[in-house]
């Protein structure tokens, strides 16, 4: 029950995100941009917490074959995300489209290597047009240190870089550094780091009441300091949720229905901006209705497309 709600509550955010990123194809009189009002940072934040929290969890249960979980759960759709972020610009033969209040510019061809890398934000910048892909880099790295963290970070060490990682993030707003996207050299897992490290380490403790009090306190304050209060909202039904869904029991029905959106917010989150300028630019959508349904759409279908291959990795794996 508590990862179905988890999955519902990962949707939820995916859908805030795109809903954030409309106001480059529609009005902004428009009431259904009040949804992503928190903007997309509220979501990634959360995102964060939310993926410290899982993997902590996966961890617990058995450190064997991690990475190679971790690489089917997220490659085939993000490799397929990166090569569909050029599918609109193909399709229109130009370099350039015009949103309602934005233009977008082809992504440069010699970035994809590195983005399949996952060294954007590190290395080099995330794809034109896609901006959003610049956050998995920064989880990725956090895969790759977690079995390290679980077998010899203990709870005070980690929660020293929590307050460090704390204390950079409002550094950050202060101090007028470009825009967390923007930024190079891996400084995000500075200035993030802590939304990640808080889930792992709340999970480790989360029997503990202080646990609770640190998930919701340090956040509040992070998110408070940086001058973001609207953030806050979004990240106190994330930790809210964390605390009670297990204890929530959820009809078989209700079940399947979170299962499912969580299993396609994955890739909402990675193509709803392609999606939206394919609906915009190609289909002539101006209707916000239309385009986000047209995104849902696209993302349930790259889910299945892929599905096979996620089910059968087991089997794949093993040959």
């Amino acid at each position: 029950m508590e990862w179905s709600i988890l999955a519902a509550l990962r949707f939820f955010l995916a859908l805030m995100v795109l809903c954030s990123h409309l106001r480059w194809f529609i009005p902004d009189n428009e009431l259904i941009l009040n949804f992503g009002k928190p903007d997309a940072m509220a979501a990634v934040i959360s995102f964060l917490v939310i993926s410290g929290y899982s993997i902590a969890s996966s961890l617990s249960r058995s450190t064997k074959g991690f990475y190679k979980r971790r690489i089917f759960r997220l490659y085939p759709i993000y490799f397929t995300s990166i090569f569909f972020t050029f599918v609109p610009f193909l399709l229109t033969k130009s370099n350039s489209i015009k949103g309602f209040n934005r233009d977008f510019i082809a992504p440069d061809i010699i970035l994809i290597p590195s983005n399949l890398l996952f060294l954007q934000n590190f290395f080099t910048r995330a794809l034109q047009s896609n901006g959003v892909i610049w956050t998995l880099s920064l989880e990725v790295f956090f895969y790759l240190v977690a079995p390290f963290i679980s077998k010899k970070v203990d709870d005070r060490k980690l929660l020293l870089f929590i307050v460090l990682s704390v204390i950079c993030f409002i550094f950050h707003s202060y101090a007028k550094l470009p825009h967390f996207p923007l930024i190079q050299g891996g400084l995000n897992v500075l200035f993030l780091g802590w939304a990640w490290c808080l889930g792992f380490y709340f999970y480790r403790n989360k029997n503990l009441r202080y646990s609770r009090y640190l998930l919701i306190g340090l956040g509040t304050v992070a998110l408070g300091l940086y001058g973001s209060p609207i953030r806050i909202i979004t990240y106190l039904i994330t930790c809210s949720i964390l605390i009670l869904s297990p204890k929530i029991k959820l009809p078989k029905l209700v079940e399947i229905i979170f299962d499912f959106a969580g299993n396609i917010s994955y890739p909402l989150y990675l193509v709803h901006v392609p999606s939206l300028i394919i609906a915009y630019s190609i289909l002539g959508y101006r209707h916000w209705f239309y385009l986000v349904v047209f995104s849902l759409a696209v993302s349930t279908f790259f889910y299945y497309l892929l599905d096979f291959y996620s089910k059968n990795r087991k089997k794949f794996s093993s040959t």
